[in-house]
């Protein structure tokens, strides 16, 4: 092993992404031919969260090596597809991933962590018959680990079993809401003992005898937050769980593992459910065919402080708790994450709803509930 390649080594080892990073840039200047290096960086930056950084690394490298033409930069060149089209699907850029999982495999077919990984990122765009057969090539290859085949196979045994057994994506939903809510609940109760509150709004001040609730600077009007729960006399506020809870379907556990789409029927439009769609970080993905992404703000903000003001609860509890601000994707697209809270799962169909009365005026093309890519 050649010194750089094992000061390489020594950086992508550390705990401190940055302290890497700034290491693999170093040897870069002392290497810039060094293919594997640029990899290493760009696998960090992903890392890091440093998508576009990454793919600009990413297609430097593959250009590189379509210059160099020998047999150490053909070995690389998967990697570094992969590398992008991990970057690209950070950045919410389907296409670009699905196109990167096509390179490889037009001159290595039989790739198993391309195809696996191509199966997976269908599944997630809503390209279900894809997605199996994408999963069903992989396993048919046998090109990959035993024990990597037979998770796998579990998986798309549970996505085939799950379409056979007819049952409605809306269960998804109700799994991870309900799950949630039994969570918030005993932390609720617990806490309730020793004088704490649930689901109380950030108020600013009054006016008129009226609250006037906080909202964040460069959110939007309509974002007002409750918190979770809060010592009333002490002003301490207390989240109920720090992470998105993806829970499984019972019957279905193994689909857990990654998001599937499944078609919501009974809409004027594409409704899709994903089987990643936790209740205190719900996604809601929504694109139009002719209204810009900003009218459907207005739609989904008059929806968010219908539940923040309980339409979905009750007068003493089940609110929308928080939103954050539209991603847009592209002049018709738009994503939002929420903290749903207690409000009920009648929410979603509600949403629904006000989108199909919008839908003549604004041509609503797709809606996704959870994790997933609009088709």
């Amino acid at each position: 092993m050649d010194n750089i390649t094992a000061l390489a080594l020594e950086a992508v080892r550390l705990e401190d992404p940055n302290e890497a990073r700034i290491r693999l840039e170093a040897l870069i200047e002392q290497a810039p031919e060094r293919l594997d290096l640029r990899h290493s960086l760009a696998v960090t930056l992903v890392r890091m969260g440093e998508s576009p950084a990454a793919r600009v690394v990413t297609k430097n490298a593959i250009a590189m090596a379509f210059e160099m033409q020998d047999q150490a930069a053909a070995t690389l060149l998967s990697q570094l597809y992969m590398v992008d089209a991990e970057a690209a699907l950070d950045l919410y850029l389907p296409h670009e991933a699905e196109q990167a999982y096509k390179n490889i495999l037009k001159d290595d077919p039989l790739n198993p962590y391309a195809l696996q990984a191509y199966a997976y990122l269908l599944f997630r765009w809503g390209r279900l018959k894809n997605g199996i057969d994408a999963l069903q090539q992989y396993l048919d290859a046998k090109t990959d680990e035993a024990d990597a085949l037979e998770g796998n196979q579990q998986f798309l045994h549970c996505v085939r079993k799950f379409i056979a057994d007819d049952v409605h994506p809306k269960e998804l939903i109700e799994a991870h809401r309900g799950s949630y809510l039994e969570f918030f609940n005993h932390h609720a109760n617990a806490m309730a003992e020793q004088g704490w509150q649930a689901e109380q709004p950030y108020i600013r001040g009054e006016e008129d005898g009226k609250p006037i609730y906080y909202v964040r600077d460069g959110d939007q009007p309509y974002a007002t937050a409750r918190v979770d729960l809060v010592d009333p006399k002490t002003g301490q506020p207390g989240r109920v769980g720090d992470q998105p809870m993806t829970v499984a379907l019972k019957g279905y556990e193994v689909m857990v593992q990654a998001p599937v789409l499944f078609p919501y029927p009974g809409h004027s439009f594409l409704v899709l459910i994903s089987s990643n769609a936790p209740w205190n970080n719900l996604a809601i993905h929504i694109r139009t065919m002719e209204g810009d992404w900003e009218e459907i703000d207005q739609l989904v903000g008059e929806w968010y402080q219908a539940g923040f003001h309980g339409q979905f609860g009750t007068q003493t509890n089940g609110f929308f708790h928080e939103i954050g601000r539209p991603m847009v994707i592209d002049d018709n697209s738009v994503t939002y994450y929420m903290d749903c809270g207690r409000a009920g799962v009648e929410a979603v169909d509600n949403l629904l709803h006000r989108l199909e009365i919008a839908h003549d005026r604004y041509g609503i093309d797709c809606v996704i509930i959870g994790e997933g890519f609009l088709p």
